[in-house]
């Protein structure tokens, strides 16, 4: 044990997280290998689906907890989303017995967290009122997310467009370039470069007639 009582008090915590995180990975364990007996067994579907609801809770649990990553629930469908970015996502959501898509349009205000728990927040202006709805990036409630605009921002956090309203709350587009805006640029890096290689040349012809 080190000397520093700060350092021992960390150390001791630490043991204690990893004993804890050892027999939470051990009861997931458990009631994943009785959901697979029940299975394997023909048991009655009500055991079978207590079994199985057991196992997907101690998983729920242990995921929360940042014991367990479940990266096989990534979805592979997600675009590329970044702040600014005006997305449409198609929700989920169930009434009664049946279950439609609710479109939500806005301006992704904030982007946070990583991996299977990233969310980012949307925000719109409905009837002069600014909603704000958060979402979890891989979740299943989200049909599809699609991005109908890029906008150049200089943060990854939009707090300020709380207080902007109106055309103040817009954000300047990024559109794709033509082909002759292309060709442009192009041919303009191509005179600097050849002007950088001329000012070059003659620097060094001037330096070696002295």
């Amino acid at each position: 044990m080190p000397n520093n009582p700060a350092a021992a008090k960390r150390m001791r915590q630490e043991q204690k997280r990893r004993q804890h995180n050892r027999s939470v990975k051990s009861i997931v364990k458990t009631q994943i290998t009785k959901a697979r007996q029940a299975i394997a067994s023909d048991a009655s579907s009500e055991s079978t689906e207590e079994a199985i609801r057991a196992a997907v809770s101690e998983l729920d649990r242990a995921a929360k907890k940042g014991v367990i990553h479940r990266n096989n629930a990534a979805r592979k469908d997600i675009p590329e989303i970044k702040s600014g970015d005006t997305v449409r996502l198609q929700v989920k959501v169930v009434e009664g017995n049946r279950e439609r898509l609710q479109p939500f349009e806005g301006v992704v205000m904030r982007l946070r967290g990583g991996g299977i728990n990233q969310n980012f927040t949307v925000r719109r202006i409905t009837h002069g009122v600014g909603v704000e709805r958060t979402f979890l990036l891989h979740s299943p409630r989200i049909e599809k997310i699609e991005v109908l605009r890029h906008a150049r921002v200089r943060r990854k956090q939009l707090y300020y467009l709380r207080g902007l309203t109106g055309k103040a709350a817009r954000l300047k587009e990024i559109r794709p370039m033509t082909s002759k805006q292309a060709a442009a640029k192009e041919a303009a890096r191509a005179a600097r470069i050849a002007d950088t290689a001329i000012t070059t040349v003659n620097t060094t012809d001037t330096s070696a007639g002295e």
